[in-house]
């Protein structure tokens, strides 16, 4: 008798580890499909160093452990005409790059 109730505790326990694990194996999978990652650089006449502000992020979005959509947003707050050029440089080598005024970063969804 106490054979036949630890084999039913132990069929138990596996059962319920198994249905833990498909549970999280889906929401895993769920939840890393979902998520949208935005990475905002703000940028300024006193932003010296966007290019490399703009390489961190990308180095930072390859790290990332999402599928969903993973941009960089760079908010222009009156960039200089060279930050403008480094800025719209990189947007051309890499289609993950959005350039916005504050005004613009509201209708960001």
């Amino acid at each position: 008798m106490m054979v036949f109730a630890a084999y039913c505790i132990i069929a138990f326990l596996c059962a319920f580890g198994f249905i833990c694990f498909i549970y999280g194996v889906w929401n895993f999978w769920q939840v890393r499909a979902a998520q949208s990652l935005y990475i905002l650089v703000p940028c300024d006449e006193k932003t010296p160093d966007i290019e490399l502000k703009i390489k961190a992020a990308q180095a930072a979005l390859k790290c990332a452990g999402i599928r969903g959509e993973k941009r960089i947003v760079v908010l222009d707050n009156g960039m200089t005409e060279l930050s403008k050029e480094v800025v719209m440089l990189a947007a051309e080598e890499s289609e993950n790059i959005l350039i916005l005024r504050a005004n613009e970063l509201q209708n960001l969804r």
